[in-house]
């Protein structure tokens, strides 16, 4: 099972790092097998490097009927204002945008740096999903919401460097497999508050009845195809002497 780290911490408020926070799982009774890192190489000057802008003009690029010629805002400690060439056409001025400064490393290894992009100077990118790892293919740019703080580090809305933990569970712990359960887990071996699930406040019955339901799937072994699930509740259940 892999288990996104900042996912985790919407249940529980885990403050140390993700190696304890494995050490922690492991000693309690969930092994995690390794920890992945997904999206830009972590660190801390790396990922400053990922901010909230805003484009303030964008205009048409003069050498390039493609490309546009944008002036982005991306917060006074991170240079003020940027001019950045883009090649997407799914924005306008005033969009608040995810952008990378020069300096940045990519999940790809590339490294940003000032360029020169027909005949003017571009300085950082605006992102798209596919750079920000979420997608293969992307048809534009990330339009954020505006009520995001311009200049702020991109890291604390979206998960550009996540934390992943591979866990090996095992078939008498059902109660783990879900990202709540192992935040239960974390909860109780560290002693934290564990915050309600958005269903806590449910119809029991509603939370607990289970409909059978057709998945397009196959099993890892033996490419049997499982075409449906089944589930009942029992309930009434209890102990009393023979």
């Amino acid at each position: 099972m892999r288990v996104p780290v900042s996912w985790l911490r919407e249940y529980v408020d885990w403050t140390g790092t993700v190696e304890e926070l494995a050490e922690l799982l492991t000693m309690s009774g969930t092994e995690v097998e390794g920890i992945d890192w997904v999206g830009a190489p972590q660190g801390s000057e790396n990922l400053s490097c990922f901010v909230v802008g805003k484009v303030l003009r964008r205009q048409k690029h003069p050498n390039a009927d493609k490309l546009s010629l944008c002036t982005v805002e991306v917060g006074e400690a991170n240079g003020g204002v940027k001019q950045i060439v883009c090649g997407a056409d799914n924005f306008q001025a005033g969009d608040t945008v995810a952008v990378s400064l020069s300096g940045a490393v990519l999940e790809n290894g590339l490294k940003l740096k000032k360029a020169n992009l027909r005949g003017v100077e571009s300085d950082g990118m605006m992102m798209s999903e596919q750079e920000l790892g979420y997608e293969d293919k992307s048809p534009g740019i990330v339009v954020l919401p505006d009520e995001w703080i311009i200049g702020a580090p991109l890291q604390d809305y979206l998960p550009v460097s996540e934390a992943v933990l591979v866990l090996e569970l095992t078939s008498n712990r059902p109660d783990c497999f879900s990202i709540y359960g192992i935040a239960r887990e974390v909860a109780a071996a560290a002693r934290l508050e564990l915050f309600q699930s958005e269903d806590a406040n449910a119809d029991p019955v509603e939370r607990l009845h289970v409909q059978q339901r057709l998945v397009d799937a196959y099993a890892e072994l033996g490419r049997v195809k499982q075409d449906h699930y089944r589930a009942s509740l029992v309930g009434t259940v209890g102990l009393q002497p023979l």
